[in-house]
């Protein structure tokens, strides 16, 4: 994860971050003759004082700055003196306090215990370059000056540069949210993932060796058939057949630890779709499937769950953060499809209770739905069960469908998918 600065180093002179500090890094503060400034500052002291004149508006400032460090227990010469150890977490109680500051900040706190005396010890707290600011503490915006350790008030010309630079933050995503890997000509239903974290960076000095890294690591978790390189990332592919005709899953794993997946929308089997047709207008003339895209329902949900598994799972070896990711849906021409889900079995009987349901047809053309973002991380064992909820809300209300119902009908199809493998039944549009 990005990180600009940090007070504390490796036996190579690496900055850490915060997950890899400990106490006797302390020591570091004096011995590399650390100061306060515009991204560390020193309290002595966790009380009220603090609490109401000094944690708020620092966090502010380093938010509406490049962020920065904030060190609980140590004096202005750098030296420790320690604080207790609370019965509530630091985390929680800085939340709380920060509910006076809008937009909420992102920050990660950690209390580093003395091993001499486990009830004392010093809170760090890294607060994140605000990527919405300007970030406002009591109507006030607050910003870091120089070398000072104090936060000032700032005037108009910084308010308006804080604005350009949310701008410039929201252009940089608008731009990674653009699916080049399909092309414009090609006019089957598909759905375009992008999961965007602006808090990772490139190191342009190991990018070859960094691809190699992860193309070795993709390779190794077997998921995909085929992977190639590009100048900044590893393509893989759910097939390993090579033809301008062949349209399969696309996931882009970008070095800097973005990803863009592009999943097609599956149709039904051929004689599936004649026969379906051919009821749905003997029983109801108005109704014309023959002319919409009939979308196998189970399968196209199947394929985009497992994708976006995947990804959150790479994520998570990396050591990344999804919670840090923002994840954007958009659906391309989908005007006129018509989700299907395959009945139990042929008879007439069950087709009429199938056709007594409502027809999940969709009638835009393109579907972007707004970026979201998880409150808190997901753990490697959830990550099956936070996939299915993003989907079976979003892939449902695309085809004007409730989530409950998707949920019922995904459960009631699988059956019918031996062993849960719907691979072989995949059959691309011609």
């Amino acid at each position: 994860m990005k990180q600009y600065y940090s007070p504390f180093v490796d036996g190579s002179g690496v900055f850490l971050p915060i997950s890899e500090i400990f106490f006797s890094h302390m020591s570091q503060l004096i011995e590399n003759n650390i100061e306060e400034g515009y991204q560390i500052e020193f309290k002595s002291r966790w009380d009220e004082n603090f609490l109401k004149k000094h944690l708020c508006q620092t966090i502010t400032s380093f938010a509406n700055s490049e962020g920065g460090w904030l060190l609980v227990g140590i004096e202005d010469n750098a030296e420790y003196v320690g604080i207790k150890k609370p019965m509530a977490d630091f985390s929680q109680i800085i939340s709380q306090r920060l509910a006076v500051v809008s937009p909420f900040p992102k920050f990660e706190s950690k209390f580093i215990t003395n091993p001499q005396n486990s009830q004392m010890g010093v809170l760090v707290i890294y607060v994140y370059e605000g990527l919405d600011p300007p970030y406002v503490c009591n109507g006030t915006v607050y910003l870091r000056n120089g070398s000072s350790k104090q936060p000032i008030k700032s005037e108009r010309i910084e308010i308006d540069n804080l604005v350009h630079k949310r701008e410039r933050f929201f252009k940089k995503h608008k731009e990674f949210c653009d699916n080049d890997l399909i092309d414009e000509n090609i006019k089957i239903p598909f759905v375009s993932i992008y999961l965007y974290n602006p808090y990772t960076d490139i190191d342009i000095n190991n990018l070859t060796e960094n691809l190699r890294f992860m193309k070795k690591t993709l390779n190794d978790a077997g998921h995909w058939q085929r992977l190639n390189y590009s100048s900044e990332s590893v393509l893989c592919f759910n097939t390993d057949e090579i033809s301008k005709n062949v349209v399969t899953t696309i996931t882009e794993f970008f070095v800097d630890g973005n990803v863009k997946i592009s999943c097609p929308l599956f149709g039904t089997q051929k004689d599936t779709h004649e026969e379906w047709a051919y009821f749905l207008k003997k029983h109801n003339p108005n109704i014309n499937v023959r002319e919409m895209l009939i979308i196998d329902g189970y399968i196209s949900y199947w394929s985009i769950n497992n994708a976006l598994q995947n990804a959150f799972k790479y994520i998570n070896k990396f050591d990344n953060h999804i919670k840090d990711y923002l994840v954007s849906f958009e659906y391309k021409n989908i005007r006129n499809s018509v989700l299907y889900f395959k009945d139990k079995n042929d008879s007439n009987e069950e087709k009429k209770q199938h056709l007594q349901r409502e027809l999940h047809v969709c009638p835009k053309n393109e579907v972007k739905i707004p970026s979201s973002k998880f409150i808190e991380d997901i753990k490697l064992e959830n990550i099956e069960n936070s996939v299915s909820q993003i989907l079976e809300t979003d892939f449902a209300l695309v085809f004007g469908m409730d989530p409950d119902e998707l949920r019922q009908r995904i459960n009631e199809v699988q059956p019918l998918y031996p062993n849960g493998n719907y691979r072989h039944h995949v059959k691309n549009w011609d």
